[in-house]
């Protein structure tokens, strides 16, 4: 499917910061506001924009984030899908996806308790014998989102998000985490909505809201996109490095600030040190990107492992606790 440069550069404002008014994006896009009015609405009936969700700072709030690649060994539909839905049931889990390489699934967990994700692979171990076979886990320390700079590469003003930065723990009430959750389901929910399914009026949503972004936990909005009705490919790379170091981290972020195609670069510990998210219109660019970054670091990489993403299963970027 194709769209004008006009459409895209809209729908690259949109994406990047989802609290702007039709009005301001008109400005920065240089359009009437009735015409990106009308883009948004097309691009909500065609499926391109499917939601509209919160990027929250978890690790300020106290929170670990845990990436867990595996394969399954049972090759039975039905156990599968009972897996999945074990993993998809738990408020734990922030994403869960169908990938390829060497892995079947990836998921991420969000606790300030590595025993408690233990616990919830225990349990569904028990029930299912057959998963977690070759899995690789990794604790993610820090974490940048690009807006998706392919879309309208000209196109200046948009924010990159970052989490990890901070250095104390920040303590919120369950009001807020309870705002937070909501938010982050990724779906079109108005503020009165919102205050109806948690007891509260419209206005103090509108004041802690405008609050959790003061402090610096609630980092921006974003509206959902579907990269595959714009003809792209999801992937991530994790990648191993000989040596950590503040100048590996420096030189990364470089690379990723270069690479249109990067969505996500995230800082780890364990089984792998970065990995990145990209989208990319033909998947033999990966190859090229793979050979520019192995360019730019020839002394530091020690693997690549390149993951396809073949469908986003759950994503839920901020639990409750109990």
């Amino acid at each position: 499917m194709q769209f004008t440069p006009e459409t895209l550069k809209i729908l690259y404002l949109l994406e990047s910061n989802a609290a702007l008014s039709f009005r301001a994006i008109a400005d920065m896009a240089g359009l009437e506001e009735h015409k990106v009015r009308r883009t948004f609405h097309r691009l909500v009936e065609m499926k391109v924009i499917t939601g509209r969700a919160v990027f929250v700072d978890s690790m300020a709030l106290g929170y670990d984030d845990y990436g867990l690649f595996f394969s399954l060994k049972s090759t039975n539909a039905k156990e599968q899908k009972a897996l999945i839905r074990s993993l998809a049931d738990s408020p734990l889990v922030r994403w869960l996806a169908d990938v390829g390489g060497n892995f079947d699934y990836a998921v991420t967990f969000l606790s300030k308790s590595g025993r408690e994700v233990r616990q919830v692979l225990d349990r569904i171990s028990q029930k299912h014998q057959d998963a977690f076979v070759g899995k690789q886990l990794s604790l993610r320390t820090y974490m940048m989102r690009y807006p998706r700079r392919y879309l309208s590469p000209n196109t200046k003003g948009c924010d990159t998000y970052i989490m990890g930065k901070a250095t104390e723990e920040t303590n919120i009430d369950q009001l807020d985490r309870h705002i937070l959750n909501v938010l982050s389901q990724g779906h079109f929910t108005p503020d009165n909505e919102i205050a109806g399914k948690l007891g509260v009026s419209a206005s103090t949503i509108v004041r802690r809201v405008a609050a959790l972004k003061e402090t610096g936990i609630l980092l921006g909005d974003t509206y959902r996109v579907n990269a595959g009705a714009l003809g792209y490919s999801s992937y991530r790379l994790l990648i191993t490095m000989k040596r950590l170091g503040t100048d590996i981290r420096r030189r990364m972020i470089q690379f990723c600030d270069e690479e249109l195609p990067v969505r996500i670069m995230v800082e780890s510990l364990g089984s792998w040190d970065y990995e990145l998210e990209l989208e990319v219109a033909d998947n033999r660019d990966i190859k090229q990107l793979v050979g520019r970054l192995y360019e730019s670091f020839p002394q530091d990489i020690v693997s690549v492992n390149v993951i396809p993403v073949f469908q986003h299963l759950k994503y839920s970027g901020f639990p409750v606790e109990k």
